[in-house]
């Protein structure tokens, strides 16, 4: 059974899980896009982007375009496997085939007539 904090109900591994996290973003050890998946982590055990910019210097604007800019690397690298996917499946060069990407990053090949 884990221990809790005195009064604050709060396990003691999520302390110091928050500890570790908060060291992590203060020490800048790591890629932008690493470090920028704490922030999420943080949010989940109870830290605000407030608190986090207290506790590191690292400014709410660049914690936030460090957030969305790994959202949108996400998808670029879901879109470069779907496309190289395409590549590898060796479509047919004498027919047309239109590409349909899903949202997921899936792909389907559909034969023109």
């Amino acid at each position: 059974m884990q221990r809790e904090e005195k009064g604050r109900g709060i396990p003691r591994i999520c302390l110091v899980l928050r500890q570790v996290l908060l060291n992590r973003l203060r020490s800048g050890s790591g890629k932008w896009h690493e470090l920028a998946m704490l922030v999420p982590a943080l949010s989940t055990l109870g830290i605000d982007n407030t608190i986090i910019e207290t506790e590191t210097g690292i400014e709410r604007a660049q914690l936030n375009a460090w957030v969305v800019s790994v959202q949108v690397r996400s998808k670029q690298k879901r879109l470069c496997r779907a496309l190289w996917r395409i590549v590898n499946i060796g479509l047919s060069p004498f027919r047309a085939h239109a590409l349909v990407i899903g949202s997921d990053g899936g792909v389907c090949t559909l034969p023109v007539q």
